[in-house]
């Protein structure tokens, strides 16, 4: 079987972000007209080389409490998260569910999520990769 590789720049233009969804960073972004987020946040409380404290880490709760952050952003469409697959399945799965269940509250359905070894991607770090999409319903 031929494997395909990829290579190149995806230019978006001037993004704006935020560093940390605990900090309320977010409030220095003008949520007129944003339709989509990537989140994506440190693995460490959710690695097995990180300890995989999960929820009891210093970091653990940033992808959960992700949604809360959300509200700022009424139009936003789209969503994307990407971790470790340790995120999905750390303290019994609650970190997982208690997104999930949140974006649902935001009227978000959050779609099967996407398993992808790190090694297929060229990253250094060779780990298991989950990525969530979610879509606001109609």
């Amino acid at each position: 079987m031929e494997r395909g590789v990829s290579c190149g720049w995806l230019d978006l233009g001037n993004i704006e972000h935020f560093g940390d969804v605990l900090l309320g960073d977010h409030k220095r972004v003008d949520p007129q007209g944003v339709e989509g987020a990537v989140i994506t946040a440190s693995c460490v409380d959710y690695s097995t080389m990180g300890g995989g404290a999960g929820l009891e880490g210093l970091s653990g709760w940033q992808i959960v409490d992700a949604p809360r952050v959300l509200l700022h952003f009424r139009e936003l469409l789209v969503t994307l998260v990407e971790n470790v697959f340790g995120w999905v399945t750390a303290n019994e799965g609650q970190s997982f569910a208690f997104y999930k269940t949140a974006m649902q509250r935001l009227r978000h359905t959050v779609w099967e999520l996407q398993r992808l070894s790190s090694r297929h991607l060229g990253m250094a770090i060779q780990s298991e990769r989950a990525f969530v999409f979610s879509n606001r319903q109609v």
